[in-house]
């Protein structure tokens, strides 16, 4: 499989040539980066779905560029970034805190792109209207209470940023900020999405299912739930139920 160096800084996993069926653009949960999916990108090694994590400013390979701080002001320079990316049907993939980013991109590029997006898909995800009310005031925690809650609540650290104090302050700060920036979005009036959606949720999740059934609002398009074993990352590990959804795009 032959391999095109990528050239945004939003997509730092390289490109294949060739034209796949349909492309997948994955948005990390928070303080997370494009590094995430790469057993996605490992999974879908044929041509027909082509898998293009997405890494936000701020951490991984772009640990050096200054955090967008509101939802509104990343959308538009993403957006810009994926529009070459845009000639085969494609989906948008949003985990947890990155549902909110995907779903606010899919709303951005049916409105004004040249081709829509073919389905937006979320995980382990309350609707927007809930996205910003589960976990209290991020400003007024303590890094140490945030890192303590999110273990608790959702065991949301891993184990080897827990093991390392040097790892973790450097992922807090990032994880602080994306946790903030969704506290300060406002959903729009909806529905605004025409596309359809599918929800993936951890059947152990602490988001309650209720609030992850409301994305069905979003939409006058269809829309699907499916919950899976475990708990609030298990629909990572469930690729390939997201990779099938796409391989039935490609076919269409």
């Amino acid at each position: 499989m032959t391999m095109m160096t990528s050239r945004s800084p939003w997509l730092p996993y390289p490109r294949r040539e060739g034209r796949p069926g349909a492309r997948l653009f994955c948005l990390p949960h928070a303080g997370a980066g494009a590094s995430t999916f790469r057993q996605w990108v490992r999974m879908t090694g044929t041509a027909e779905v082509e898998v293009r994590p997405i890494q936000p400013p701020g951490r991984e390979t772009r640990r050096a560029d200054a955090h967008y701080g509101e939802i509104a002001a990343l959308i538009p320079d993403l957006a810009e970034a994926l529009l070459p990316e845009l000639d085969v049907p494609y989906a948008i993939f949003g985990n947890s805190v990155g549902a909110v980013l995907a779903f606010e991109l899919a709303r951005l590029l049916e409105n004004g792109a040249q081709r829509a997006p073919s389905r937006l898909i979320v995980a382990a995800s309350a609707s927007p209207r809930h996205a910003g009310t589960l976990l209290p005031s991020i400003d007024r925690l303590s890094d140490g209470e945030l890192v303590e809650l999110l273990a608790r609540r959702f065991q949301g650290i891993p184990a080897v940023l827990l093991d390392s104090p040097q790892l973790l302050a450097e992922f807090t700060p990032v994880m602080r900020r994306d946790l903030e920036a969704v506290q300060r979005y406002r959903p729009p009036e909806l529905p605004a999405l025409s596309c359809p959606v599918t929800a993936f949720v951890g059947e152990d999740d602490a988001v309650p299912l209720a609030f992850v059934d409301e994305w069905r609002a979003v939409t006058t398009g269809s829309f699907e739930l499916f919950p899976v074993p475990g708990g609030h990352f298990a629909p990572l590990g469930h690729g390939h139920r997201v990779i099938d959804l796409m391989l039935r795009m490609a076919e269409l």
